[in-house]
């Protein structure tokens, strides 16, 4: 009974540390084929008219747009002091 107890503890063991490090590897080049649909507004097939030129209008009368994050997993600096994370895919 206590064999059984043993190899049913190393079977569940194993099974926990398979099934946790089983979403850490990526394939090779998985990523490599992202890159941006849309380079512009312009670009995306839903926006109107009407919204680019009010997207312009908007454009010449403020001098810039600022967006800000807090760190998170959202936005954060890499070894290098880069951004990275969605805040930096959006801007």
């Amino acid at each position: 009974m206590r064999l059984y107890h043993r190899a049913l503890s190393l079977l569940l063991a194993v099974l926990l540390a398979a099934s946790l490090t089983a979403g850490f590897s990526r394939p090779a080049g998985a990523l490599s084929d992202l890159s941006p649909q849309y380079i512009s507004f312009r670009d995306v097939p839903e926006v109107t008219k009407a919204e680019i030129e009010e997207i312009e209008a908007l454009q010449r009368q403020r001098g810039s747009f600022v967006y800000g994050m807090t760190p998170s997993d959202e936005a954060f600096s890499n070894e290098n002091g880069e951004v990275q994370g969605y805040a930096a895919l959006l801007c």
